[in-house]
């Protein structure tokens, strides 16, 4: 505690900027409860024989936690501003200070999926890739056997022709492979001959292999799984299939996730181009950017500004679906339109205020609004693109996307730049009585 003490005293003498954002005493705090809640849940881990995590539900549970944190560090941080007490701040500490709320909101976010992604590290670790192909392919070749999926032909004493049906993972290369197949197969379908031996070896590594991915373990013999199989008698079902799948305790769920977390076939794809984390942390961005916003802004406009923006959705939907439904009107282009309109007005109204020697508190207001919504003009313009049917330049070139973001993040980070003055000239502009 002593340390922290003499950190937030020394960023109030030297840093007062960087002080009043209070990141020195919320990022540890945010910080710690990451590493408390992942390292936690990786200690509890995961037994394979159990229901997969729910993940779904621990993003719920975990959303309180974060909203009372994010709230606290807001109103904590808002007690203290050096521009509405009539200081200065450079554009360099502007952006720095931006930085510093992307930071607190970005820890904010790890504290929401660490526990999640804790649970998903779990179920990756639960086996080794080479164990886990290994009962794959067991489970799939001796499904058709053990829940009589296929009727045997007895070809000789102990020799049975039969189709194994591969449903799961469409292993054909494998089961070809291993069947000695060069035919060309357009299913899951294979003819195989198998002596009894052969089906019971069969059978004993199906159960080995099920009976390590859940607690209703296969308990019944070989021997009467062999006898149901070749009679075609109903028995015990222990189905490794499409059945029951979304269950959090089916056998092949839990070895599908398995897979996926092996091979990163998730959200938590660490690759930067992956598109999650490039709209995560463009949100991330922009609420930092609301933040940066409301350090510039009176609290009196800032929440006028701020209702308006989420009446924004509502508003645009009635006035539009009114003017083109008058105007019988294509409503995609439409849309598109009226939007960019709104643009073009709202900018007049704001640059207006910002060169009269009046002050006007719907210049202001707006100031934040166009601002705030500023970054999405390259959405609307691609929306738009994509409404006229210029599909070529979205679908068929990833690169148009990766433009558009970027673009996107640019206006955002400039608007910072562009902004300040303007905000500066309302702070001291005489208000009206």
């Amino acid at each position: 505690m002593n340390i922290l003490k003499k950190i937030d005293q020394y960023l109030l003498h030297r840093f007062p900027s960087i002080w009043i954002t209070r990141v020195h005493i919320f990022l540890p705090i945010g910080a710690g409860l990451v590493a408390l809640m992942y390292y936690g849940s990786r200690l509890i881990g995961w037994d394979r024989k159990t229901d997969l995590p729910d993940e779904g539900g621990m993003f719920l549970y975990l959303i309180i936690p974060v909203l009372v944190y994010l709230v606290y560090w807001f109103i904590f941080q808002s007690r203290y501003n050096v521009l509405k007490s009539g200081g200065k701040m450079s554009i360099g500490k502007e952006y720095l200070n931006f930085g510093l709320y992307f930071l607190v909101f970005f820890i904010a976010f790890l504290s929401f999926v660490s526990v999640p992604y804790s649970n998903l590290k779990n179920v990756e670790n639960a086996c080794s890739p080479e164990e886990l192909s290994e009962d794959r392919l067991n489970l799939d070749y001796g499904n058709s056997i053990v829940n009589r999926m296929a009727v045997p032909d007895e070809i000789s004493p102990r020799l049975y022709e039969f189709d194994l049906i591969a449903l799961n993972y469409n292993l054909h290369d494998d089961i070809k492979k291993r069947e000695g197949k060069t035919d060309q197969y357009s299913s899951g379908t294979y003819r195989v001959k198998m002596s009894e031996e052969e089906i019971k070896e069969k059978i004993d590594k199906y159960v080995y292999a099920y009976n390590k991915y859940t607690e209703n373990e296969i308990v019944i013999s070989t021997e009467k799984i062999f006898t149901n199989f070749i009679n075609n008698q109903d028995g015990d079902d222990y189905y490794y299939d499409d059945y029951d799948y979304y269950s959090s305790s089916s056998v092949k769920r839990k070895v599908s996730r398995i897979h996926d977390a092996q091979n990163n076939n998730t959200w938590v794809d660490r690759d930067f181009d992956n598109w999650f984390w490039k709209i995560t942390c463009g949100i991330i961005a922009w609420l930092a950017l609301t933040v940066w916003m409301f350090k510039q802004m009176k609290l009196r406009q800032f929440v006028f500004a701020f209702i308006s923006i989420c009446l924004t959705p509502l508003l645009f939907g009635i006035i539009a679906g009114i003017v083109f439904g008058i105007f019988n009107a294509d409503e995609g282009v439409g849309y598109i339109l009226f939007i960019l309109l709104c643009y073009i007005v709202i900018s007049i109204i704001v640059f207006g205020g910002y060169f009269s020697n009046k002050y006007s508190p719907m210049s202001y207001v707006l100031t934040m609004y166009l601002q705030f919504f500023l970054p999405l003009l390259p959405v609307f313009i691609l929306i738009m693109m994509e409404i006229t049917e210029q599909r070529y330049w979205s679908r068929n070139n990833d690169d148009i996307f990766n433009l558009f973001y970027w673009v996107s993040v640019a206006i955002g980070l400039l608007s910072i730049a562009v902004f300040k003055p303007i905000y500066a000239r309302y702070r001291n502009l005489p208000a009206l009585k």
